[in-house]
Formats: structure tokens, C-alpha cells, sequence
């Protein structure tokens, strides 16, 4: 099974490193490798329409069915049972790879939670 989603990419034309990054925020980020002093947005420019973003980038959110899994899903487990399994597993969520696009500068945090948020 697979999920995915896209979220804006941080235009490079104006791209610049992000200050004053609430502590809370910080915290969140190295929670995910992240480091909040590597943070970048984009300021806007002629080439992003004042937007500080150009293009997409896709998150993505893969499963593989193992036979413990499939054994699982044959007992009508709750959604939050199998959220819970899955990641147990080994499964990287939307958010999360969303977060590793952050921390390489791609992206916005911004732009992961609107896109991730549930």
C-alpha cells in the first residue's frame, strides 16, 4: 500500500536560512534529526510570484503487507490499531518524511503540518 501527497518546494531563487525558530518548534524538529539552526525559507522573488515557493516535492508513505500485518487486518482491528502496528513496523509516516525534507532544506515546516495535519 502506498500513501502520498505533495507539498511546495522552497524556491531557490530566494531561498535563505529561517530565524527565530520558536522553541517548541525547534524541540519538534530534532525529535526528527532536524537541526533548527539549518532551517531555510524562501522570502519571495520575481521567479516564485512573491510566494517564497517554486514547484512540488512528494511525501510518501509506503507499506509493506507482511504476513503478521495481513493476520492483523483479518481480525477488523480499529484504525488505531493498525496506525499503531504499522509504525511499530518500521513504517515512515507522511509526516515524518515530510520532516526529513525539512531537514534537507526543501521544504517549510509550515508546509508539513498543513499538508500532514489530522
Amino acid at each position: 500500500m502506498k500513501v502520498r501527497s505533495s507539498v511546495r518546494r522552497i524556491c531557490e531563487n530566494c531561498k535563505q536560512p529561517m530565524e527565530n525558530i520558536k522553541d517548541n518548534v525547534a524541540k519538534y524538529l530534532e525529535k526528527y534529526g532536524a537541526d533548527p539552526g539549518s532551517l531555510y525559507q524562501g522570502t519571495g522573488c520575481d521567479k516564485c510570484r512573491q510566494t517564497g515557493y517554486k514547484g512540488r516535492i512528494g511525501l510518501y508513505e509506503i507499506l509493506e503487507v507482511e504476513e503478521e500485518l495481513r493476520d492483523m487486518i483479518t481480525r477488523s482491528p480499529t484504525l488505531v490499531e493498525v496506525r499503531k502496528a504499522v509504525v511499530d513496523a518500521g513504517m515512515q509516516t507522511l509526516r515524518e518524511d515530510g520532516l526529513l525534507k525539512v531537514a534537507d532544506g526543501l521544504t517549510t515546516i509550515e508546509e508539513i503540518m498543513r499538508v500532514t495535519e489530522t
